[in-house]
């Protein structure tokens, strides 16, 4: 199940910015509203990383650390 979520969540933003791409070339009036919702989501990934991976990353660098020092 998680890796069909993290499938999801990698085709989220080429699909979004593709159609933005598309309804901007076309000229449709909802094209700034696809390229803010591309250009948020590009900005939320780095933020659900922050959140998500990271704290579980620093806690097994700092505990590498304190097993080779003590």
């Amino acid at each position: 199940m998680r890796r069909v979520i993290a499938l999801i969540m990698v085709l989220i933003l080429p699909i979004s910015l593709i159609v933005s791409i598309v309804l901007g070339l076309i000229h449709h009036p909802y094209a700034p509203l696809a390229f803010g919702f591309a250009f948020a989501t590009m900005l939320v990934f780095p933020v659900f990383y922050v959140i998500t991976v990271m704290p579980k990353h620093v806690v097994e660098v700092y505990f590498k650390i304190k097993d080779k020092l003590g």
